[in-house]
């Protein structure tokens, strides 16, 4: 193998996704130990309702999913007592996915739990931030992050 392609260190992609796993790791932990099943996929659907009521189509946009994808994950996810759909108040014939307590108190934990990661990092924290925020804004969702939500990785 050449020298130049000799790699000592992990490369960036492999430590953004094992951070990824370490925090989906985490975050799962949370909340069954608050006494929740749920599934990873949902916290996409928590995080974009949290956000804002949505209709289902434009959560199937939103999660870069089909909207038969969306309905089954909503459907898992009423039934879980995370999502309730409302009427919509501009067009009674359409129904909104709105979170439920139940479904509040998950963001509520993940957000406790990104804000005593970004405590233990302490200094490195603003960097790493930092440098995320750069990738993104260059090859990502600036919007969605904005927004406080992410498209699915799948």
């Amino acid at each position: 193998m050449p020298a130049h392609l000799v790699v000592h260190e992990p490369d960036l992609a492999i430590l953004i996704a094992a951070g990824y796993r370490g925090l989906t790791e985490r975050l799962d932990e949370a909340i069954r130990s608050a006494g929740i099943e749920m599934r990873p996929a949902w916290g996409y659907v928590l995080r974009a309702l949290a956000a804002e009521s949505l209709p289902l189509g434009r959560l199937a946009e939103l999660l870069d999913v089909t909207k038969q994808a969306a309905q089954q994950t909503i459907d898992d996810m009423v039934a879980a007592g995370l999502v309730v759909r409302q009427p919509d108040p501009v067009d009674g014939r359409r129904k909104l996915l709105e979170l439920t307590g139940k479904g509040r108190r998950v963001r509520r934990i993940a957000d406790g739990v990104s804000a005593e990661l970004e405590q233990e990092l302490g200094p490195l924290a603003g960097g790493l931030r930092a440098g995320l925020l750069a990738l993104i804004r260059q090859h990502g969702d600036e919007a969605h992050v904005l927004a406080r939500r992410s498209r699915a990785v799948w």
